[in-house]
């Protein structure tokens, strides 16, 4: 199995290649970037796969997000004219899907945002944001739809999520197993969106618009699809932008972890970008690598300092030789290994090179 990481900036892009029992070459894509990624970067990957005789067997977005998105919007948008690549199948957990409760909240929320722009109410930048990225999951559903591109298929209740009995599916050599989210990250979410939606239905009711414009930042963040990919003994975590603790739930319930609660793969997509938001040592000491992927380029402070010390720290008190694989030479990594030097650690680094499309992991 072939990890290849697209440049991506700030965002996530990667495919995943593995043989199938006839030796066809079967190719996996896991988001698409923000704006940019795809036109100077995954439309030539792509166009290599084609000329290979090769299609995508599976287009995974781990969440509607726009740093994960825009760049299957571009690349389902360009189908429509011109037939690139095939896609067999999508993998979307929708916002109204994620929300379930018969779309009542999904629903709630188009009509408080709705409401109010009629009343001139200046949104903060944090709800234009969730909105747009809301907007963005539905336009790739209905793209995904327009090329007859089946969504979700053969999964129950159409919604990609950890389940009491895991769900596997196997893809060409690639065996995955849902770990995230789970039922209670859903149902923890919905309560979440119900508390903002009350907090905004005061706002308004009491037309106290400054209020609603100034309204809780932290709007909530929609659960990533995250899996756990399994081929000819090689393990790869992906975790779009989960929370560490929430995957670990995931990889409990599926029965991944070991007694001691750790679990052992080759390569681990640092959640979030290396976001110390989502993460802390105790995560590290527990989810065991050898490479560290992290597909970053400084914006947002990402990746952390302290997340590149969490994953030394551990991998160093355990022993453990690892390798960090960043998409981009940024100021933090350099101050992190002047501080951290390679050899009084068990760690190495390896960047993808400038104006290069993509790196194998």
């Amino acid at each position: 199995m072939v990890f290849r990481m697209i440049q991506a900036e700030f965002g996530d892009c990667l495919i995943l290649e593995t043989p199938d029992t006839d030796g066809t070459i079967r190719y996996i894509l896991v988001d698409g970037g923000p704006e940019g990624t795809y036109d100077h970067h995954l439309s030539a990957e792509l166009d290599a796969i084609r000329q290979k005789g090769g299609q995508l067997d599976l287009v995974v977005l781990s969440h509607v997000d726009g740093d994960h998105i825009v760049g299957l919007l571009d690349l389902f948008s360009e189908l429509l004219v011109r037939p690139q690549i095939q896609v067999a199948q999508l993998w979307l957990n929708s916002f109204d899907k994620a929300i379930g409760q018969n779309n009542a909240i999904a629903t709630r929320v188009s009509e408080v945002f709705h409401q109010a722009g009629m009343q001139g109410v200046q949104m903060a930048n944090t709800e234009e944001v969730t909105i747009q990225s809301i907007n963005q999951g539905n336009k790739l559903r209905t793209r995904a739809q327009q090329l007859h591109i089946p969504i979700n298929p053969g999964i129950p209740d159409g919604l990609i999520k950890a389940a009491a009995k895991p769900q596997k599916v196997k893809i060409g050599g690639i065996t995955f197993t849902v770990v995230g989210p789970t039922t209670q990250n859903l149902k923890e979410l919905q309560k979440e969106w119900q508390k903002w939606l009350d907090k905004q239905d005061d706002a308004l009711a009491s037309s106290d618009l400054e209020s609603f414009a100034m309204a809780d930042e932290s709007i909530p963040n929609l659960s990533s699809i995250c899996l756990l990919a399994e081929s000819n003994g090689v393990r790869i975590l992906l975790t779009g932008d989960a929370r560490g603790d929430h995957l670990l739930q995931g990889l409990k319930q599926a029965k991944l972890l070991q007694p001691d609660g750790s679990i052992d793969v080759d390569v681990l997509k640092v959640p979030h970008h290396g976001s110390d938001r989502n993460v802390t040592l105790d995560f590290f000491r527990k989810v065991r690598a050898k490479q560290y992927v992290i597909s970053a380029n400084g914006k947002y402070g990402n990746p952390d300092y302290d997340v590149l010390k969490w994953i030394v720290t551990a991998a160093t008190v355990q022993q453990r030789p690892i390798e960090l694989v960043i998409s981009n030479d940024i100021p933090t990594v350099q101050q992190f290994i002047q501080d951290f030097p390679m050899n009084q650690n068990t760690y190495t680094v390896r960047f993808m090179p400038k104006d290069d499309h993509s790196m194998v992991v």
